[in-house]
């Protein structure tokens, strides 16, 4: 007997697609979040939107689907705890924000990515289970620290650059 497959509804794929990436403005992409609103690089609206975002309570609802998110620039954020529900991501990009502490950050198994550039960050030690993580970009002050020569030892896959 031959399986009988509803055709996949189009629009549910390109809903599905729509939330799998979820971006807040930034210097680094023209952006197209998960609600739709479209910036460009420098605009009014960018600017305005990056510079207003600082609570991220709701991410948690985007769990399931969310594999890459970008808050660079957000610096009115101070709440990162929200962060820790987002177990699928894979690519994290927390430039120039406020974040200092990276608790929240250590139930994030599939992280592969995290780029902290621009951020007050100094010890890494929760990121040290993270065993996916391949690239990790850090403020130059980061260099001495020695829970960053404890994740070098600890997981030597992972490739750690500083920048400003």
């Amino acid at each position: 007997m031959e399986e009988i497959r509803p055709e996949a509804n189009s629009q549910d794929t390109q809903e599905r697609a729509r939330y799998q990436q979820l971006y807040f403005p930034n210097h680094n992409y023209s952006i197209i979040n998960g609600f739709g609103h479209s910036y460009k690089d420098g605009s009014p609206s960018e600017r305005l939107a990056r510079e207003a975002l600082d609570d991220i309570s709701w991410l948690p609802l985007f769990a399931d689907n969310l594999s890459r998110l970008s808050l660079v620039g957000c610096r009115r954020i101070v709440d990162f705890e929200p962060l820790r529900h987002l177990v699928g991501l894979h690519t994290l990009d927390l430039d120039h924000t406020g974040i200092g502490d990276l608790a929240p950050l250590a139930s994030l198994r599939r992280l592969e990515r995290l780029y902290l550039s621009g951020t007050a960050v100094q010890d890494v030690e929760p990121l040290l289970e993270l065993a996916a993580l391949r690239r990790l970009y850090l403020p130059p002050h980061a260099r001495e620290s020695p829970s960053v020569q404890r994740l070098k030892v600890h997981n030597p896959r992972v490739k750690i650059y500083f920048n400003r």
